[in-house]
């Protein structure tokens, strides 16, 4: 199991797709998604996640107009790597 979770002080809201993410079709390859289940607001995904697959993550504010810095953090039993697209 991994952990992927947001720290900040944004009200977050995350979506974990595997392999594909196309935002005009937000439910394709959908696997899980959060909004409370972390510390203040933050966003924090518990899922099984594979080697051989790419995963995307999707986050975003709850409140339109909020902007700000937050980071994410993944916690699992293997290294992990993310990049930003």
């Amino acid at each position: 199991l991994y952990t992927v979770k947001s720290v900040g002080s944004l009200d977050t809201f995350g979506c974990l797709y595997a392999n594909r993410f196309d935002p005009t079709q937000s439910s394709l390859n959908l696997l899980t998604y959060d909004d409370q289940n972390g510390d203040n607001d933050q966003f924090a995904i518990t899922t099984t996640l594979s080697s051989n697959t790419v995963y995307y993550l999707a986050a975003t504010t709850n409140r339109e107009g909020s902007s700000g810095s937050f980071k994410v953090t993944i916690s699992g039993p293997a290294k992990a790597t993310m990049r930003a697209v």
